[in-house]
C-alpha cells in the first residue's frame, strides 16, 4: 500500500509518495494506491437508471455484479457502487441489497436523510417487493397465493466461500414469502413465477422456493440446475494480456502469480460468475410516494 500526502494546510500539492513512519498532521488527506485484479464482467454491462431526483435514486442492477465496493474480493469498478460512481454519482447510500447473481431494483438515498426514510420504511415492513423467477415446475400449473413460512438460519457450510441460507426451527429467523401466480409456462417443464416476500432474509426466496418445490431452475446452490459460467483471462496472438501482467506485476501478488500460471496453461482460468434467473421487478414505498418497476 502506497500513501500520498495529497493536502497539507488546506492547500494542494504534489502528490508525494511518504512511508510507513509518517505522522499524519492537520488537513491531511491521505490516499491508499491498492494492487488488485479486478473480477470480471460481460463487456459493456451497467446499470439502468429507473429514477432520480434530488432526493432517492433506483436502479436495476445487472446479474452478476457485486452490490458494494470491495478489494478483497476483486470488486472496484465493477462493482454496482462503482459503476454508478463512473456514472457521476458520488455520495449515494443503498438501502438494502439484493444477491449477486440477481438482476434487478436497488434502491438508493442521495443523501443520509433520505437513506433514513427508506431504511424506516424496510425496518418496518412498510415496503411492497415483487420479484419474478423461472422456476422448474414439471408437474403442471402452480397454485397461486401460495405462502411459504418457514423459518431460516445462514450457516457457513465451506470454509472461505459465502454463507448460505438453510430452513430451520426454532433457532431460524421469520421469513415470509409468497408465490403469487404463474406469468407463463414453458416446453422445458419451467414457469415463469410473480413472488412478493414480506421479510428479506438472506437467499430468502431461493432457498423458500426449493423448499416449497419450485426451485430457481438454474440454481445450483438451491435445487435447479446450475450452469458454469464463460471462462475468461484468454489473451490474443499479439500476446496483451501476457504484456500487460508483465507491466503491473506484484512480487508477492498471489493472483499475480495464478494468472501467470493460467497463461502459461497449467492452470484453468477463472470463469464469469453465471446469473440466475431472479429478478427484483417492483419495489413501492406508499408512505414516501415511491413506486418504481424494472424491465
Amino acid at each position: 500500500v502506497l500513501l500520498e500526502h495529497v493536502l497539507r494546510g488546506g492547500k494542494e500539492i504534489d502528490l508525494v509518495p511518504v512511508g510507513r513512519d509518517h505522522i499524519a498532521q492537520e488537513g491531511d488527506r491521505i490516499r491508499f494506491r491498492i494492487h488488485l485484479h479486478e473480477r470480471v464482467v460481460v463487456d459493456g454491462l451497467e446499470p439502468i437508471i429507473l429514477h432520480d431526483d434530488a432526493e432517492y435514486l433506483a436502479v436495476s442492477k445487472p446479474a452478476g455484479v457485486d452490490m458494494t465496493c470491495n478489494p478483497q474480493t476483486g470488486s472496484v469498478r465493477h462493482a454496482l457502487m462503482g459503476m454508478l460512481q463512473d456514472m457521476g454519482y458520488g455520495e449515494i447510500y443503498p438501502a438494502h441489497r439484493i444477491d449477486k447473481p440477481v438482476s434487478g431494483i436497488v434502491c438508493l438515498g442521495k443523501n443520509l436523510k433520505a437513506l433514513s426514510r427508506l431504511m424506516r420504511c424496510v425496518k418496518r415492513h412498510a415496503i411492497e417487493k415483487t420479484y419474478i423467477a423461472r422456476v422448474l415446475a414439471p408437474l403442471g400449473p402452480m397454485p397461486g397465493g401460495l405462502l411459504i413460512d418457514v423459518p431460516l438460519k445462514v450457516v457457513q457450510e465451506v470454509e472461505g466461500r459465502s454463507p448460505t441460507a438453510r430452513v430451520a426451527g426454532t433457532d431460524g429467523k421469520v421469513a415470509r414469502t409468497v408465490l403469487e401466480r404463474e406469468l407463463r409456462r414453458f416446453d422445458d417443464g419451467t414457469a415463469l413465477v410473480e413472488v412478493s416476500i414480506q421479510t428479506g432474509r438472506l437467499h430468502q426466496i431461493r432457498c423458500h422456493l426449493q423448499h416449497a418445490g419450485y426451485p430457481i431452475a438454474n440454481d445450483g446452490e438451491y435445487g435447479g440446475q446450475g450452469e458454469l459460467g464463460r471462462e475468461v483471462y484468454v489473451d490474443n496472438d499479439s500476446g496483451d494480456l501476457r504484456s500487460m501482467l508483465g507491466d503491473h506485476h506484484c512480487k508477492g501478488c498471489r493472483s499475480c502469480k495464478y494468472f501467470q500460471f493460467v497463461l502459461d496453461g497449467s492452470e484453468r482460468p477463472p470463469r464469469l460468475d453465471p446469473p440466475i434467473w431472479l429478478h427484483s421487478w417492483k419495489y413501492k414505498f406508499p408512505s414516501l410516494g415511491l413506486d418504481f418497476e424494472s424491465p
